[in-house]
């Protein structure tokens, strides 16, 4: 008896299409590399749309008209290494700068019965916070 051999032989990355997805342009595809076996989908390039995934260039064996070698061109990114700084932050986007913060009363007026916001010294009439001689001296 002899062995069957396990992967593509080689070193070898092979694809071969089982099927079509005529409404969205998607071939359903078995990629065997060496030391896994994967399922998956390809779909053609286009100008404009996002990639997901590999790029992969695809040159057909003469054994069968839907196997194909696969070469690599492009790799799929990784999870959170190409994207940009920004998006590797936990939380939500900061989309407010410093000065947009300290100018909110400007742009949008100050809410009716809130009391002014003021700097810790900067009282009406030089008078000190916390001497109890000003409505607002208890800002502290």
């Amino acid at each position: 008896m002899a062995e069957e051999q396990q992967g593509p032989p080689s070193g070898r990355d092979l694809v071969f299409v089982h099927g079509e997805d005529e409404a969205s342009g998607h071939y359903d595809v078995v990629r065997c590399r060496v030391g896994r076996i994967e399922l998956g989908q390809m779909a053609p390039l286009c100008e404009g749309r996002p990639i997901v995934g590999e790029v992969v260039r695809l040159k057909r064996r003469p054994e069968h008209p839907r196997l194909f070698d696969a070469q690599t061109l492009l790799p799929a990114p990784t999870k959170r290494e190409d994207a940009p700084e920004a998006a590797r932050e936990a939380g939500p986007p900061k989309v407010a700068s410093p000065s947009y913060r300290e100018n909110w009363d400007a742009i949008f007026g100050r809410r009716s019965g809130a009391a002014p916001v003021v700097a810790a010294g900067a009282l009406a009439g030089g008078r000190r916070a916390g001497t109890g001689t000003d409505p607002g001296s208890d800002l502290n």
